[in-house]
């Protein structure tokens, strides 16, 4: 129906929309963070891993505050 396609529109434009990757790319970097240390705390990653994903978060992080970091 028209309605649903309505939905499907605004739901695919949230998704793919940079606008709301730049509004939450602090939460989505910690979410991030997160589910990494739990698979750490699990030993699916090891230390080395997790240390590695935290600074690459980290980075991204700093690139996205210093207004560096290139969005596609």
């Amino acid at each position: 129906t028209s309605r649903n396609q309505h939905r499907e529109a605004k739901l695919f434009e949230f998704t793919q929309g940079i606008e709301v990757d730049q509004r939450l790319y602090a939460q989505e970097i910690q979410v991030q963070l997160e589910w990494a240390r739990a698979l750490a705390g699990i030993g699916v990653l090891s230390a080395t891993e997790f240390k590695n994903v935290e600074a690459g978060l980290d980075k991204a992080k700093n690139l996205i505050e210093s207004g560096k970091f290139e969005w596609r």
